[in-house]
């Protein structure tokens, strides 16, 4: 499991989905994401062709059981800047407590619940 990084007030994806659903008379009426998953072990981040495997953290496992019963749910990315590369590397187990706790997924089903409703 990676190393969660420690930023001070980091902005998650439930503040910013609240934020979102806070703004008066929103007119909001297409919410659009372009990332289909977020990598939950180093070998899914590196490897194309990577497949979960059986023997995977249990906490993994049962991420992806959740995943799998409910096509609703989603993983939401976390990233950092490596310092020294430069190069942006997943927070997988910032992406998996995230997700254990449902907050950005509650956050996130409210505000497409708001934008439904505006909807044509």
């Amino acid at each position: 499991m990676a190393t969660t990084f420690n930023v001070p007030n980091p902005l998650t994806w439930a503040d910013f989905f609240n934020n979102m659903y806070r703004i008066p008379n929103s007119v909001l009426s297409d919410l659009v994401f372009n990332f289909k998953t977020a990598p939950l072990t180093h070998r899914e981040e590196f490897e194309a062709d990577y497949a979960p495997r059986e023997d995977e953290d249990p906490r993994i496992l049962q991420a992806r059981q959740e995943l799998c019963r409910d096509k609703n749910l989603k993983l939401f990315p976390y990233y950092y800047l490596d310092d020294k590369y430069g190069m942006t590397f997943a927070d997988r187990e910032l992406i998996l407590q995230r997700f254990e706790s449902g907050e950005d997924q509650l956050a996130y089903d409210r505000l497409v619940a708001k934008v439904k409703m505006h909807s044509p």
